[in-house]
């Protein structure tokens, strides 16, 4: 299985896995994966990265950018049905309609410029000989909880038939525990 990392997860690795991975156990799970080609990182992603929470991914993860997917050569299979889906089924329809068409356009430009655009359109490409299925991993959940035009990311990928899981059941289904090493300052 290839798993695409999302932005959230990389973020959530940072802030609450490394600081208590003693041991480096997840860490170097994570630089193998993606190394191999296992988890894939795509360059959108990375470049969001850069400026979410003060870089903290880019800072902590540096030997990650050397893997980062290109996609400037990626396109979906067909523009079209994706532009249908954009327009039909991966936006809030309530919040699409209370947008002129113009205004519309523009947040549909401006999302295919999004990370969460190229990860839709990898996990659209066919299948290539060497995967037998694609995940994504994000820590996002399908409610929206924001007033964006466009679906969560889990919600897409429900609807195109994806599985989602989260960085810590991606460590467990993978085998991988960590211990975890907590001091008591006070004691």
């Amino acid at each position: 299985m290839i798993a695409i990392l999302d932005t959230s997860s990389l973020l959530s690795f940072v802030r609450y896995y490394l600081p208590f991975d003693t041991k480096g156990v997840l860490r170097a799970f994570i630089v193998e994966q993606v190394r191999q080609g296992s988890i894939v990182i795509l360059d959108t992603v990375w470049e969001e990265c850069q400026y979410v929470a003060q870089g903290i991914v880019v800072e902590k993860l540096p030997e990650l950018q050397e893997f980062v997917e290109d996609t400037t050569s990626l396109f979906p299979p067909s523009q079209r049905k994706l532009s249908n889906l954009l327009d039909d089924n991966f936006c809030v329809k309530f919040k699409k309609n209370k947008l002129t068409e113009e205004e519309f356009i523009s947040q549909k430009q401006e999302y295919m410029k999004s990370a969460d655009y190229k990860i839709i359109v990898k996990c659209m490409q066919p299948l290539t000989v060497f995967e037998k299925e694609r995940c994504v991993i994000t820590e996002e959940t399908e409610l929206s909880n924001d007033s964006k035009v466009f679906k969560k990311l889990p919600a897409i990928m429900s609807i195109l038939k994806t599985p989602v899981v989260t960085i810590s059941k991606f460590f467990k289904d993978n085998g991988i525990e960590a211990e975890w090493y907590f001091r008591n300052e006070s004691l």
